[in-house]
């Protein structure tokens, strides 16, 4: 007789005799009519074999009709096989104690979007005894559900009867609030706000804080509406002037005029931080080096010392300042052997810089007042420099000024380097007095 005739009674006694779960699994996928009669014994299996992974399952793929057979199979059979220890637990603790591998069930459901099972399980994760563990848990959650975007879960989790009060105690109040704001989710700050769940003025150590984060960020509609909120909130830019650097760095310009609108002096602010957020190169943000560059005592920077001449030297070069160069170089002769040290200190060859950036005027300036031809530091010559970026007259301002040549060999199988060579011969040929070589 096949099989699939055989009396429900009968079926189920074989059933019964498979206790391994991959082997009821099995014999459950023969047929739909199989697979009604085994399923309670098949998830009575699952939860002896690997109720967490199981449950994890069920978490990642939405299905609330798996999670709460399994929590009513572990709540009456009570049992989880860990090698050959077997431990009894409760419907709730199945969501709580889980093999390192996993992730509790909880999170997974956030992170996937399904707010049903989150609903679901927080009266088993949660039972709002208000302990430090139960507030990892519940902070881990909504981490998860900011990070994916999932308002929905968010506000769940906000307005359940879980003690919002207690969680905003955090010894980080920040932290999710910071989440929110680095991967933009303007509603979700909003959320966070309206409850007044985090201050938007604290951070963990070392880290930045939301409005910090927010004007570090690239400039966008979203990120300006975030920022103005967070204001809103009470972000105190007179306590804390970084949000103000890090808005320099990322040239968010609409943050950094907001901050400004907001009556935030910049004279508040450190020089020699403002001096180094100044000498960083702007190629498209000139007007935020602008902004910068009038923040800065310029004649007290001169004055003040060798670091301070540094960073307003690379500005004035990189930046394309070349009046604010000209009076550097004119009120303080900066290629002395006491300058000549911090500029190397700090990696800064002026020659090298004007080179890279295509400075035309400012090599001129440069060499003008002292600089060496053959440039400073070790490595690479400002000529070869000219020559390998196509400068071909900042080349010959270069070698006119007497910076030696290189042997020079034509060769290469590509045609960049072959047109590299041949740029470099035709300098050498211009004026063969210098007394380079070209080898063939």
């Amino acid at each position: 007789m096949p099989l699939a005739d055989l009396p429900n009674e009968i079926l189920l006694l074989i059933s019964s005799f498979l206790n391994e779960y991959a082997d009821l699994n099995a014999f459950s996928q023969v047929s739909h009519h199989f697979y009604a009669l085994s399923n309670k014994d098949l998830y009575r299996a699952l939860a002896r074999a690997s109720p967490a992974r199981a449950i994890v399952w069920a978490a990642q793929k939405g299905s609330e009709a798996s999670a709460r057979k399994l929590l009513e199979m572990c709540g009456q059979e009570i049992l989880e096989m860990r090698g050959q220890e077997i431990l009894e637990m409760r419907g709730q603790e199945l969501l709580d104690i889980i093999a390192d591998d996993y992730q509790r069930p909880i999170v997974v459901a956030a992170e996937n979007g399904h707010s049903h099972l989150v609903k679901l399980f927080l009266s088993y994760c949660l039972p709002y005894d208000n302990t430090e563990r139960e507030a990892s848990l519940f902070t881990e959650t909504l981490n998860a559900a900011i990070e994916q975007g999932h308002e929905a879960i968010v506000r769940l989790l906000l307005e359940s009867k879980v003690d919002v009060a207690f969680y905003r105690q955090d010894k980080y109040p920040a932290q999710l609030l910071s989440v929110a704001v680095q991967y933009r989710r303007l509603s979700i700050v909003k959320l966070l706000l309206e409850h007044n769940y985090y201050n938007p003025s604290t951070s963990k150590p070392n880290e930045k804080t939301p409005l910090a984060l927010a004007a570090s960020t690239r400039a966008s509609p979203v990120n300006l509406e975030i920022a103005r909120l967070l204001i809103e909130a009470g972000a105190d830019l007179n306590t804390d002037s970084s949000p103000i650097l890090e808005a320099a760095r990322s040239g968010n310009m609409p943050v950094m005029k907001l901050f400004l609108e907001q009556g935030f002096d910049p004279r508040k602010l450190d020089e020699l931080e403002v001096l180094l957020e100044f000498s960083w190169p702007r190629r498209r943000d000139r007007a935020m080096a602008a902004l910068l560059l009038s923040w800065i005592d310029v004649d007290h920077a001169i004055a003040s010392g060798s670091i301070q001449r540094c960073y307003l030297l690379r500005g004035a070069i990189t930046n394309r300042f070349d009046d604010l160069l000209k009076r550097i170089l004119e009120n303080r002769f900066v290629f002395d052997e006491s300058h000549k040290l911090d500029r190397a200190r700090l990696s800064i060859c002026p020659l090298k810089l004007a080179v890279c950036y295509g400075r035309t005027r400012a090599v001129k300036l440069l060499l003008e007042h002292g600089a060496d031809p053959n440039g400073e530091a070790p490595g690479i010559r400002p000529i070869v420099l000219a020559i390998d970026r196509g400068r071909d007259a900042i080349a010959r301002l270069l070698r006119d000024k007497g910076a030696d040549g290189p042997p020079v060999r034509v060769a290469g199988t590509t045609s960049v380097l072959r047109a590299r060579e041949l740029r470099r011969v035709r300098l050498i040929q211009e004026r063969p007095s210098a007394g380079w070589e070209v080898c063939c």
